[in-house]
C-alpha cells in the first residue's frame, strides 16, 4: 500500500445566491396562480394518504434542521413534482435541467430515511450539503434529479432493515431514467447515483442489481449489507464510499446500525467493489486539514486502473453521520462531528467526471 499526502483536493467555485430564494419564488408563483403547463409547480412531496409511513425507529433520530446557505441555480429549470407510474403506483421526482440537456450526464440524488427530495436539495429552506448539486446544473451542464422514496424511505439491500420501504425502487429508478432519456435526450450511459444513509444503501442496490443502467455510485454513510436480499449481478461498477469513523448510526467498522440492521465495514465494502475490477492494491492519501477546528481529518483509500480511480473510500476521521461541507452545516448532536475540509458534492462529481474522461 502506498501512502501520500496532498495539500488540497480540487474544489469547484461556490456562488453566493441561496436555495431559499428558489424555494420562495416557486411557492409565491404557485400561490399567485401564475404557473402554466410549461412552468414548474411546487407540490408537497410528503407521502400520499394511501402510503404507509416509514416506521418511527428510522436509521437515525429526528433532529432540528439547520437553515442553509447553499448556492442556488438561477438559470436552470427546476421542474418540481414530476410523476410517473410504476406498477400502477404514482411515483414522483424533481429534476434540474440545464439549457441543453441532450446528451448530458445525470446525477440522481437519493434522500435519507424519513427525509425528502425537497429537504435534500435544499428546496424547503433547510440545510443539506446535497443542495449544492443544483449549482452544477448550469455550471457544468448536467442533469440533477431528486428522487422521492415511498414513505420517505428506500427499499435497499438490507434484508434486516425494518425501516425500509417495500416499494420496487429499482423499477422506479429505471423508469425515471427511461423517461429522462425519452423526454430530454439525456445520456443513458452516463447515469450516476449518490445518496446518504438509506439513500446510499439504495445506490448500492442499483449497482448490485442493475449495473448496466448506472456508470457509478457514491454511497455516503452507507456500506454493503451483511444480510442482503439483493440478487447481485456480480458486475463491476465504480464506487465511492464516504464514512465517518465516529458514526454512531452507521458503524465504520461494520456491525449493527442504529436501526439494528447489519452492515459490512466501510473498508471491506470498497475493497469488495474494487475486487470486481481485479484491483487489490490501494493507495492511501491524507488530505489537507483545511479546518483544524472541525476536529476531523480525511484519509482516502483508492484503487485505480490506468490512472483512473475506480473505487475509493473517504475515511472521515472523527466524522459522524453526515456529509462533509465547507459551507452547509449538517452535523451536531447525535449525528456527530461534521468535517469541513472538503465539499462532498465537489469530490463526488470529480470522481464521476473522471470516469467520463
Amino acid at each position: 500500500m502506498t501512502t501520500t499526502t496532498t495539500p488540497m483536493l480540487k474544489q469547484q467555485p461556490v456562488r453566493t445566491s441561496t436555495v431559499i430564494a428558489v424555494a420562495v419564488a416557486l411557492l409565491i408563483s404557485a400561490a399567485c396562480g401564475t404557473s402554466t403547463d410549461d412552468e414548474p409547480v411546487a407540490i408537497d412531496d410528503s407521502p400520499a394518504p394511501t402510503t404507509t409511513p416509514a416506521p418511527t425507529t428510522s436509521d437515525a433520530p429526528t433532529t432540528t434542521a439547520v437553515p442553509t446557505t447553499a448556492p442556488a441555480v438561477e438559470r436552470s429549470t427546476i421542474a418540481i413534482e414530476q410523476t410517473l407510474l410504476v406498477d400502477r403506483v404514482e411515483r414522483r421526482y424533481h429534476v434540474g435541467l440545464p439549457e441543453d440537456p441532450v446528451g448530458a450526464p445525470v446525477v440522481i440524488v437519493l434522500h435519507q430515511n424519513s427525509s425528502s427530495a425537497d429537504a435534500t436539495l435544499g428546496l424547503d429552506g433547510v440545510g443539506s450539503p446535497h443542495a449544492l448539486w443544483l449549482e452544477l446544473v448550469d455550471d457544468l451542464g448536467i442533469v440533477v434529479v431528486g428522487a422521492v422514496g415511498v414513505g420517505g424511505a428506500w427499499n435497499d439491500c438490507r434484508a434486516d432493515a425494518d425501516t425500509n420501504s417495500d416499494a420496487d425502487d429499482v423499477a422506479y429508478l429505471e423508469a425515471m431514467v427511461d423517461e429522462l432519456v425519452e423526454q430530454h435526450g439525456v445520456a443513458d450511459d452516463q447515469v450516476f447515483l449518490t445518496g446518504t444513509s438509506n439513500g446510499g444503501h439504495m445506490a448500492i442496490r442499483m449497482a448490485e442489481e442493475r449495473p448496466d443502467r448506472i456508470a457509478g455510485f457514491a454511497a455516503i454513510a452507507a456500506a454493503n449489507a451483511q444480510s442482503s436480499e439483493c440478487v447481485s449481478a456480480g458486475e463491476a461498477v465504480p464506487a465511492l464510499f464516504m464514512n465517518g469513523t465516529a458514526d454512531s448510526i452507521m458503524p465504520f467498522a461494520g456491525g449493527a446500525m442504529f436501526s439494528g440492521s447489519l452492515v459490512e465495514s466501510a473498508e471491506g465494502s470498497v475493497a469488495d467493489w474494487a475486487e470486481r475490477f481485479g484491483l487489490s492494491e490501494p493507495t492511501t492519501n491524507v488530505l489537507a486539514d483545511v479546518d483544524p477546528a472541525d476536529g476531523s481529518t480525511i484519509t482516502t483509500t483508492s484503487y485505480a486502473s490506468d490512472g483512473t480511480v475506480i473505487a475509493t473510500l473517504y475515511a472521515v476521521e472523527g466524522g459522524g453521520h453526515n456529509e462533509p461541507s465547507r459551507v452547509i452545516e449538517a452535523g451536531g448532536g447525535f449525528f456527530g462531528t461534521q468535517n469541513r475540509d472538503i465539499e462532498t458534492v465537489d469530490v463526488v462529481w470529480e470522481f464521476f467526471s473522471d470516469l467520463l474522461a
